[in-house]
């Protein structure tokens, strides 16, 4: 029973599917496994998702970890870690230095554990993806999350969905956002945000920050915490996913979004299902699609809206036809991007008074230190 790298025969050698799924973790054999994290007889991906470790369970793996210098990727997903357990995760992780992804989904982690998440990535330089989804984590997780984000230059997707946030934990993510977090994807769905959180975003976005990804579906912003996203939305250069899924929108949204789609340029991805539009929405941004061909969005989803059969048929059909053609556009453009540097490789080349002294300066530019940036 359990699961150690010595018990199985060339696991060294063994397939990533393999080597990330482990089943039938007892005591003993989380005990190996401990042991073996410690000598870093473990593969870069480890999963042990769905094993129900609880706070000893963690504590137990938590001693391996913290001597481990190989693992990339950590999934403990579904383990009822609670904050004890996650605070044992944590204290393992200040030590471990070398993991990239963790996922702590519905672990029943509340706030004191996402101030032991906080203190843990305020100092990480190596995590990039922290999955957080389902857990019970509140205002003040949100302020100790966003705290730490202030300081970390690694983290670049934080997946928060299913929580309880509220506006007060969302402000302090977008104070992170403000003061250089490095974020691309922010996933703040089902967090009972209002317009009071959504402004206060919105303010966020109208600075130069690199988040591109923006998830706040199924929360309660409504028409008018729109009107503040979609006005940072005109001016925003970074945003290219925007999902406002279930969020009680009406037609009123859709006065303040038209004019966000006609100048916003960097979208490509926005979800509008599950409101309340109506037929008079669909055409207000068809229209915006028809006339403005240089614009980028290549999905917009409109389902599960109050519109007739007819004018969804209408928008499905417009919308696939239109990013077909968006994406030959885009094809052809990569392909004269690609011929134009091959055109000026060549008439560099054979302007140069020697082959051998241009591949020699070629040579030397390229060993050169690129400028900071």
């Amino acid at each position: 029973r359990g699961w150690s790298a010595r018990l199985v025969p060339n696991s060294q050698t063994l397939g990533e599917e393999e080597l990330s799924y482990i089943c039938n973790m007892s005591r003993s054999g989380l005990e190996r496994l401990s042991g073996d994290l410690a000598e870093n007889h473990i593969p870069e991906k480890l999963d042990l998702g769905y094993h129900v470790l609880g706070p000893d369970g963690a504590e137990v793996l938590g001693k391996g970890l913290a001597e481990n210098q190989g693992l990339h990727l950590l999934n403990l997903r579904c383990n009822e870690l609670s904050d004890f357990g996650t605070q044992a995760i944590a204290d393992a992780l200040a030590t471990q230095g070398a993991l990239r992804e963790l996922n702590l989904t519905s672990n029943a982690i509340g706030d004191s554990g996402a101030r032991a998440i906080g203190l843990w990535l305020r100092d990480c330089r190596t995590i990039e993806v922290l999955r957080l989804r389902d857990n019970h984590i509140g205002p003040e997780g949100g302020r100790h999350l966003g705290s730490a984000l202030c300081e970390n230059r690694s983290l670049r997707r934080l997946l928060l969905g299913l929580n309880d946030l509220g506006d007060e934990g969302c402000a302090g993510l977008a104070e992170a956002l403000l003061k250089g977090s490095t974020l691309r994807s922010l996933d703040l769905g089902s967090n009972g945000i209002s317009g009071e959180g959504a402004e206060i975003l919105g303010e966020a976005l109208s600075h130069e920050i690199p988040l591109q990804h923006l998830i706040l579906r199924v929360n309660r912003i409504r028409d008018e915490g729109v009107r503040p996203l979609a006005s940072s939305l005109v001016t925003n250069a970074t945003l290219v996913e925007l999902d406002l899924q279930g969020n009680t929108l009406t037609d009123v949204a859709v006065e303040y979004l038209v004019p966000a789609l006609r100048e916003n340029h960097t979208l490509e991805k926005v979800n509008l299902e599950d409101n309340f539009f109506t037929d008079a929405s669909a055409k207000q941004i068809l229209q915006v699609l028809e006339k403005n061909t240089d614009l980028n969005i290549s999905e917009l989803k409109l389902k599960k809206n109050e519109l007739t059969e007819m004018m969804n048929m209408q928008f499905d059909i417009f919308m696939r036809t239109h990013a077909r053609e968006l994406e030959a556009k885009r094809q052809k453009a990569r392909k004269e991007g690609g011929s134009k540097r091959q055109s000026t490789k060549g008439s560099s080349l054979s302007g140069s008074p020697s082959g051998s002294k241009s591949r020699a300066g070629s040579r030397s530019r390229a060993g050169s230190k690129p400028p900071d940036r």
